[in-house]
């Protein structure tokens, strides 16, 4: 089963998990995913990006999430988890291709330290670490 967790997006906004009302009551109570992982790496560094330059627009139309002068530095992660796969409870065997399951994403949707791109209102691309490349970023499109 995938960590029961969360990324810093559903602490600061549980009103998007209202589609799944026994997940969200437990929003406050549930730590993010770098905590839960904290034990089984040997640095947290392992969570920053060097490119990591914060988060200065709002991610969603209507949100209000900011970061300076990193997502690391405010949320200690600069990735985001895909908080479905825990409200789900999710597995691998659950998933239809879990090559292609989004896990984790840089935390402003965007290559860390680009120039502000129009991802948000297009939704044209996301860069994402999949279940077989977790480690490899890959761009999605």
């Amino acid at each position: 089963m995938y960590p029961f967790a969360l990324n810093p997006s559903d602490h600061a906004h549980p009103e998007r998990w209202s589609d799944h009302p026994e997940f969200r009551a437990l929003i406050p109570r549930l730590p993010q995913l770098h905590e839960v992982m904290q034990p089984y790496v040997t640095s947290t560094n392992v969570f920053r990006c060097p490119s990591d330059t914060g988060l200065y627009l709002n991610p969603f139309p209507g949100w209000q999430l900011t970061a300076s002068p990193s997502i690391f530095a405010k949320f200690g992660t600069s990735y985001f988890y895909k908080t479905g796969l825990a409200a789900e409870h999710a597995d691998i065997g659950t998933l239809q291709r879990p090559s292609d399951t989004i896990v984790l994403f840089d935390g402003d949707g965007k290559w860390h330290g680009s120039v502000p791109s129009p991802f948000y209102e297009t939704a044209t691309g996301l860069t994402a670490f999949t279940v077989d490349h977790l480690l490899e970023p890959r761009s999605i499109v």
